[in-house]
Order: structure tokens, then C-alpha cells, then sequence
């Protein structure tokens, strides 16, 4: 939306003006995004089977499976550098950091609330928005969101935010001043932007994962199908000829004795070839995947080296590294930014200096592999026999625990020098 005037009225105005032309087809398809990612299939298929199906929605969710798998960047969580930002931080800093991933490959584009509470800060994900612009800019200038019944338009209720204004309304054109009488204190909007792709600057809202999201409903529908013809294959269809439609009165089944008057016949109909339907639904997998730097494993029990594993892996380890570069590292830059001046509206000075770094995702190992990393590791002297107990299994055992362990490996002095993998397993 293209508003020049930003004053309170003809925002609102403009806003209850062209919000039924574009809020509702951009707050629908997110949401639809959104259900695929949670499994939440059935209101999305079943329309393709308008007679009903006598059989569960069958869903496959792939498109968790391979949003997850592409969003790699705070899988481990990174190192900040600045103790004075630090002290305000939440624990739950990359928890929501972990969501906007997901939420940014998935939706295309995102936006993270900072909000100050009490003495530090906290996070919201802001999945449904608006953005506003002023002609010839690229730059938003406003954003409005809504806070609740987003199933019903008529009663929705927003907050909206500028460089210079905060309030809430609803679409009747009520308007709540909060706490700062309806003028942002933080000079700035408190909301940072994600895109999946930032080279891509042609339409603000990015399309996201629609790839996943199309193939993902296709697969459903194409299973379902499979499952009705499984059906088919294994009973047949029963059919009745030379009965009138008000005689339809035979009953058919295992323990059934089936009497038929004279001109009658029964037959069955036999299913189709299932295995060309499965091998589509395989096709859709392997391709999608492949458009996302993905590879689709089939029932492989082949056990593979790390290096196999590593090379197969290289396209997402790639688009990952992309990703820190180009979307997560900036974007901690611009939060920081947002974020010191917030804590600085409320008395809490940050240093100016802010680096992170991002680790860098382990290489695969099989077993062996992993015995030669731990024991070159201990000989080089990179960790202790504890640093590596507690990294092979940091759940497993306490400090307390691992010290008594030591001690008694320690004590029996074994002839030949003894795995600590092994030891573990043991």
C-alpha cells in the first residue's frame, strides 16, 4: 500500500479504503503455508473430493521435513559478541531466531517485533503484516498487523506502527492509544524484515516456499487417490445387473449367504496399477527436493561415509552459507540497531560494536570416522577425555559421573589403549 499522508486519519482511511483488495489473498496463502507446515492437510484436500471419501485424508508432510532441512543457520546456536547487549537478551533470543528461519523460507518474507519488558528485551514473529510505503520509496514506511480473530475480517483488531506513530484500531475505525498516547517513544519502528532472497526487490512479500507447499498438496491428493485404488486392487468394486434400482437389496460379505432371483448377476471390477501412482508420488519428492538443494532418501539402508554424506549434503551446506551471509548476518546487524535503541528509551546504554558468528555445521561421521576424530582430538591435545564425553552425549552423564568414570578407566590401565567411543558405548 502507497500512502503519502501519514497522519492518523488518512492512514486509516486508506487502510479500511484498499484492505479487502489485497489483506485477505496474502493473509489467506500464508496461512495456508502455514497449515502445511503443521500438518494440518485435511481443509486443503478433501475440497478435491467433492462426492467425500470413505477413507482418512491421507498427508504426507514434506513440506516440514524439507523447510527444516534448509534451515540450518541456528541449528546450533551462534556466539554474540557485546556483554552490555547480552545482560538484556532473553534465553528465548534463538528459539525465535530458529522460528524466523523457518517462517522466512517458508512465507518469503517476515518481520520480528522487539519489545522492551521490564529491564530486558523480548521477541514476537510477525507472520501476518503490512507493510506501508510513501510513493517512490522503497523504504517501509508504516507496518499494521493484526492481534486476533484473524479468521474474521470484520472484527479484527490491528496495531500499527511508524517512525513516529503507535496505535491499535479495528475495521470499524475504533483507535486505542496505548501507554505512549499513540507517539513512538523509540523514534523508529521496532520491527526488523527477513527475505528469503534480498537480490529479489521487486514486490516486498516474497513467494516463499510455493514450490514445497504445490507439491506437498499434489502428493496428498495423488496418495489419497492410492489409497482409494488400494481399496479398489485388494476388494474390487461390486456391481449388480438385471435388478430394478427399488430391489436393491442384496447384501454382500464373508458370512453373507447371497440369493439371487432368476436374470441377476453379480460381478466385480478389478483395481488398476498402483505402482505407476507411487512411482509419481516418488517423482514429485526426488524433484522438489532437488529444486531446494535437497536429496530425498527412499528406504536407503546403505550405511555411508562422512564424506559420502558430506558430499551429498554440499548443495545445502552451500545454500546455508548463503544464508548466514547474505539474510542472518545482516539481519543481526539491523536488530542490534533497533534493539539499542530501544534499551537506550529506557535508561539501558549498549555498546556500539556487535559481531556474531555463526558455527559452521559438523561434517557427518560414521562410527569409525568418529573414533579417529576423538582419539587424534585427545592425542593433539584439542580436549579433554571429559570435553569429549560430554560432547558425545551431553545428556548421559553429569560432571560428577564422568569424573568417576575417568577415574576408574584411570585406576584398571588397560594393555592397549581403549577407544572412548568405545568406552561409551560400553
Amino acid at each position: 500500500m502507497i500512502i503519502n499522508d501519514m497522519s492518523r486519519d488518512v492512514v486509516l482511511q486508506s487502510i479500511r479504503a484498499e484492505i479487502s483488495k489485497f489483506e485477505d489473498k496474502n493473509l489467506n496463502r500464508r496461512m495456508k503455508f502455514i497449515d502445511f507446515y503443521e500438518g494440518d492437510h485435511e481443509p486443503h484436500i478433501k475440497q478435491y473430493f467433492k462426492k467425500g471419501i470413505q477413507l482418512p485424508i491421507y498427508t504426507a508432510n514434506i513440506t516440514k521435513r524439507m523447510v527444516n532441512a534448509r534451515s540450518l543457520s541456528y541449528k546450533d546456536s551462534p556466539v554474540r559478541m557485546n556483554d552490555s547487549y547480552l545482560d538484556v537478551l532473553p534465553s528465548s533470543l534463538d528459539s525465535k531466531m530458529r522460528q524466523m528461519e523457518k517462517l522466512t523460507f517458508l512465507l518469503g518474507s517476515m518481520g520480528l517485533i522487539s519489545r522492551w519488558e521490564e529491564d530486558h528485551l523480548e521477541y514476537d514473529v510477525l507472520p501476518y503484516f503490512w507493510p506501508i510505503f510513501k510513493k517512490g520509496s522503497t523504504d517501509v514506511s508504516a507496518v499494521y498487523y493484526p492481534l486476533a480473530n484473524l479468521d474474521d475480517r470484520a472484527n479484527r483488531v490491528y496495531e500499527y506502527w511508524s517512525d513516529e506513530q503507535h496505535f491499535r484500531f479495528d475495521q470499524r475505525g475504533k483507535v486505542w492509544n496505548l501507554e505512549d498516547e499513540g507517539v513512538n517513544l523509540y523514534g523508529k519502528m521496532p520491527i526488523t524484515f527477513a527475505h528469503r532472497d534480498p537480490e529479489l526487490v521487486d514486490d516486498f512479500f516474497q513467494i516463499g516456499a510455493q514450490d514445497i507447499v504445490s507439491a506437498n498438496e499434489h502428493l496428498d491428493i495423488l496418495m489419497q487417490e492410492v489409497m482409494i485404488a488400494s481399496r479398489i486392487d485388494t476388494m474390487g468394486i461390486k456391481y449388480a445387473t438385471g435388478i430394478r434400482d427399488d430391489k436393491l437389496n442384496i447384501r454382500v460379505g464373508t458370512d453373507e449367504v447371497i440369493l439371487l432371483p432368476d436374470g441377476v448377476n453379480l460381478g466385480r471390477l478389478e483395481g488398476g496399477d498402483t505402482g505407476k501412482l507411487l512411482e509419481v508420488a516418488k517423482t514429485i519428492i526426488q524433484s522438489t527436493a532437488l529444486n531446494n538443494h535437497l536429496v530425498a532418501r527412499f528406504a536407503d539402508t546403505e550405511a555411508k561415509s562422512g564424506i559420502a554424506l558430506k558430499i551429498e549434503n554440499i548443495e545445502n551446506w552451500d545454500a546455508r552459507k548463503a544464508s548466514v551471509q547474505d539474510i542472518w548476518r545482516p539481519f543481526e546487524k539491523k536488530r542490534f540497531v533497533i534493539d539499542r535503541q530501544i534499551a537506550s528509551t529506557h535508561g539501558v546504554n549498549i555498546s556500539d560494536e556487535y559481531e556474531i558468528d555463526f558455527k559452521e555445521p559438523e561434517q557427518a561421521m560414521n562410527k569409525q570416522e568418529e573414533r579417529e576424530h576423538y582419539d587424534w582430538m585427545l592425542a593433539k591435545g584439542f580436549m579433554t577425555k571429559k570435553q569429549v564425553m560430554k560432547e558425545i552425549n551431553p545428556d548421559k552423564f553429569t560432571d560428577e559421573e564422568i569424573d568417576v568414570i575417568l577415574a576408574e578407566v584411570a585406576e584398571e590401565q588397560p594393555p592397549k589403549p581403549t577407544s572412548l567411543v568405545d568406552i561409551l558405548e560400553a
